[in-house]
């Protein structure tokens, strides 16, 4: 459940970039209470960031994504994801690395009620 399409990795993502630019946070740009953002595809809202603050212009040269859930597991998509980030970024996906964790049933992530992602971002302006 989610106010756009729920794609936590898209968001951190964004989040990401926007820490790196010291831009504030994706709740900042696309707040929860924009009703013409329900159910946005999270694709789109980091095509708007991209061209908001010129992301392309940035030089990837490491992207780390972890994760937390604890019943779905994601090994057999690790690559799926990291091509789709790829092709997202205009980047090559050996700079892509993907983690995935659980939270050992502790929490709202271990009780299976909510899912998390990090990422941390090395960009070269």
């Amino acid at each position: 459940v989610g106010h756009s399409d729920g794609d936590v990795v898209i968001h951190s993502i964004i989040d990401a970039f926007l820490g790196a630019l010291s831009k504030k946070d994706i709740g900042t740009y696309f707040p929860s209470t924009n009703r013409s953002l329900k159910n946005i595809d999270s694709n789109i809202l980091l095509n708007i960031i991209d061209k908001k603050f010129n992301l392309s212009s940035l030089l990837i040269l490491n992207i780390d994504i972890t994760i937390i859930s604890e019943i779905i597991r994601l090994e057999k998509y690790k690559s799926k994801i990291r091509k789709n980030i790829s092709k997202l970024l205009n980047c090559p996906v050996t700079k892509i690395n993907i983690k995935a964790k659980s939270s050992d049933k502790i929490g709202i992530i271990g009780k299976s009620r909510g899912i998390a992602c990090f990422t941390t971002l090395l960009i070269y302006k």
